[in-house]
């Protein structure tokens, strides 16, 4: 059966407001919704610049999330 919910690996600056490395949340199906969800349950993110990654690929846009796909919060890279 599908998993129902989703954990989303969170780097540097981006710790401190989830306050974990790692931030579980309901299954979500593209970054536009991950989106969403997170900034209900972690509304300082909504302030925060920051990349999503999907299997190590950086998201642009609305990208799906596959069952299986591994996800991560980057903060901006130095010089960005």
């Amino acid at each position: 059966k599908m998993e129902t919910t989703m954990n989303i690996m969170v780097f540097g600056q981006l710790e401190d407001v989830t306050g974990t490395s790692v931030v579980s949340i309901n299954r979500v199906d593209n970054t536009e919704l991950l989106l969403k969800t997170l900034y209900v349950q972690y509304p300082e993110l909504a302030q925060k610049k920051f990349l999503i990654a999907v299997d190590q690929k950086i998201s642009t846009g609305k990208t799906e999330i596959g069952e299986q796909a591994k996800v991560a919060l980057l903060p901006p890279f130095s010089g960005g």
